[in-house]
């Protein structure tokens, strides 16, 4: 999976069912995205 912004793309490679994408912003800009495992992820 390639995640396309308006000024980069991140090349994601596979991301399963139970991984989320983790989207790094700096303002409104996406500055970093990783993929982790959904039970890393804390619910806000």
């Amino acid at each position: 999976m390639t995640l396309v912004t308006s000024n980069r793309e991140f090349n994601l490679g596979i991301v399963h069912s139970d991984e989320r994408i983790v989207r790094e912003l700096d303002g409104t800009h996406v500055v970093n995205a990783t993929v982790v495992k959904a039970s890393d992820v804390q619910d806000s």
